[in-house]
């Protein structure tokens, strides 16, 4: 507050601040003191960092960086977020960050911290509608379109998306602008990594059940294969396990996508959770998925030949 004038001394304390926030023994701690504290002018402390967003460090990219970084850091307390008394300041800024510096090269690590700032706002639900007229969902999906490579960026991409999707308003957003195939196209170009597999499935989970036309686009015969694909390179991940069969156990209420999911695979899926997995939720999620199989399967004689009956019956004896 005191060095306005000197972009590198703002630089460097929003660099310590950051530091103070996440590799701090004290980390949590020190993020409520930041948010709480004020200057002797009475002046908060977070307004001082927030007033970085209308200084000529906006022009600077990485100054950008690490303020987008630490207000990440700053929202991913949900205590912190709640009590966060200039929420709309703060998307509205880091909305303007992402459309003034999706498209260039070199915005990886700006738009990988701006996405983390979106997703945790769209924690709050009231967040939501604020970030719909914001106009955020093509500036992601544009930025994803842009830098289809960038792994952490493509990550917090389908974080935020995940969060903004559990409104039907947004998800119809994400829809409309072709949000399934850039998601299945970021899971397919990142089949490897759990974090964002993970991330992924939530958005398509979400759109499926909130937007009836996306189920013909993710259950066509080559998206249910890198589904299976995906759900196969992580058996261990539990958290990938329980949402990959609630995805299926939404695509699966669609009569006829269901030859398209047990030609290519997902019966595999669904047994190996029966079978192996202790996890109530992938186990009622599996159960679910199986059932609507059954129900709305014009033939049911492929599903017993695989020993889906004895499967279930097995499951239930586990667990009763």
């Amino acid at each position: 507050n005191n060095y306005e004038q000197s972009l590198e001394i703002q630089k460097a304390g929003l660099q310590a601040l950051y530091h103070q926030c996440i590799s701090s023994m004290n980390a949590e701690s020190n993020k409520r003191s930041l948010i709480e504290s004020q200057l002797d002018s009475g002046q908060k402390g977070l307004d001082v960092i927030l007033s970085l967003f209308n200084t000529p460090l906006r022009d600077d990219r990485t100054s950008m960086t690490w303020l987008c970084r630490l207000l990440w850091v700053l929202t991913s307390n949900d205590d912190v977020l709640k009590s966060v008394s200039r929420a709309r300041y703060i998307m509205e800024n880091t909305v303007a960050i992402c459309h003034a510096n999706g498209a260039h090269q070199d915005s990886g690590d700006l738009m990988e911290a701006a996405f983390g700032i979106i997703a945790n706002m769209a924690h709050v639900e009231s967040n939501r509608s604020i970030l719909l007229q914001l106009q955020i969902v093509p500036i992601i999906l544009e930025t994803m379109d842009y830098h289809p490579r960038e792994l952490p960026l493509n990550q917090e991409a389908c974080s935020a998306l995940g969060n903004l999707a559990g409104s039907p308003d947004l998800s119809a957003a994400i829809y409309d602008r072709e949000g399934v195939d850039l998601v299945l196209n970021a899971l397919n170009d990142h089949l490897e990594t759990e974090g964002l597999v993970s991330e992924a499935f939530r958005v398509l989970v979400c759109l499926s059940v909130c937007v009836e036309e996306s189920k013909g686009i993710i259950a066509s015969p080559k998206n249910v294969q890198l589904i299976v694909e995906a759900s196969s390179e992580h058996q261990e991940s539990k958290t990938i396990q329980e949402q990959c069969c609630k995805l299926l156990a939404s695509l699966s209420t669609v009569g006829d996508l269901n030859e398209s999911l047990v030609s290519n695979g997902c019966l595999d899926i669904i047994f190996s959770a029966l079978e192996y997995q202790a996890s109530d939720n992938i186990l009622d999620a599996a159960c679910a998925a199986l059932r609507n199989l059954c129900c709305q399967s014009h033939d049911s004689d492929e599903m017993l030949r695989r020993g889906a009956l004895k499967t279930l019956i097995q499951a239930m004896a586990k667990n009763e």
